[in-house]
């Protein structure tokens, strides 16, 4: 965290406005974290951000005033999806069409790392939930690398790739490893029936498309992001799963059976959340234009 703290202690150091834009934000797990941030976000121009239980935080555990801080969302909802001619020609490409359900698996390399967690064992229930997929709903599954770099520990092409070949290359499993844009990868995703990501920007392209997504979580932004879309009983039983339950394949394959079951109302909410959500995305560059324009 500091590492990204530092560019805005230098804006500070200048007289520079500067912004948390549309963040989750803690809960911090050390004094040092807590009273990091709050030397720096105590003189940010703005602070959005992106879901309620972060602004809860912010505000009533840290301090800082509801003048500063304001409960925006994640501006990936309001990010275009190409034309409907490039979308046929993808759908096309990967072979997503009629007469079996499509299904997006965003696969992280790097959540094992991060929270410490048995990688083989990851890979495992993985394995099931494709072997699943495949087996009870025939579906077609399109594996998404979200981050894509030169760490090994942090580069998702590296497990979709393995997952394609412990699964022999089967032609229903496919991987979109191309250098594509971020609307290019939500316009993949959106043409999906199913999403079940690790990764929060895949989850967010299938849920400002409406798509049915169920959410690895392993910090509160997953949660926050779920609770401002769909009700809590919702979140809890069918699309959000923690990653030491997902590391089970019983109870991960279940709740995504779950989802599944109940996709056509979980579109229906999303779709009735999303205008609000977008207009909540759009606020974020309101209130940067606002302050500048105060300079």
């Amino acid at each position: 965290m500091l590492s990204h703290l530092r560019p805005l202690e230098l804006a500070k150091q200048f007289g520079l406005p500067y912004f948390f834009h549309a963040q989750s934000i803690g809960p911090f797990q050390t004094d040092p974290d807590r009273n990091a941030f709050l030397k720096v976000a105590r003189g940010a121009a703005a602070i959005t951000v992106r879901e309620r239980l972060s602004y809860d935080y912010v505000t009533k555990e840290l301090g800082l005033p509801t003048s500063q801080v304001t409960h925006t969302a994640a501006p990936a909802f309001l990010l275009p999806v190409p034309d409907p001619d490039r979308l046929l020609q993808m759908r096309a490409y990967y072979g997503i069409g009629p007469g079996r359900p499509t299904v997006a698996l965003s696969t992280s390399q790097a959540i094992c790392n991060w929270t410490n967690s048995n990688y083989e064992q990851h890979f495992v229930t993985w394995c099931r939930v494709i072997e699943w997929l495949r087996r009870t709903l025939d579906a077609h599954v399109l594996l998404i690398p979200h981050v894509q770099e030169i760490s090994v520990k942090n580069d998702d092409r590296i497990l979709a790739t393995e997952l394609v070949r412990q699964f022999q290359f089967d032609p229903h499993l496919r991987l979109a490893g191309g250098d594509f844009s971020a609307s290019e990868f939500k316009g993949l995703i959106s043409q999906c029936d199913l999403v079940i990501a690790e990764r929060m920007h895949a989850a967010l392209a299938g849920l400002s498309s409406a798509i049915p997504t169920v959410a690895v979580g392993y910090s509160i932004k997953a949660e926050g992001i779920l609770l401002d879309l769909l009700d809590r009983r919702t979140v809890k039983e069918s699309v959000l799963i923690s990653l030491p339950e997902f590391l089970e394949p019983k109870p991960a394959i279940a709740r995504i059976e779950r989802a599944w079951s109940s996709r056509a109302a979980l579109s229906t909410q999303l779709k009735q959340a999303l205008p609000d959500a977008r207009v909540r995305a759009a606020k974020n560059f309101d209130l940067i234009a606002q302050a500048l324009q105060r300079r």
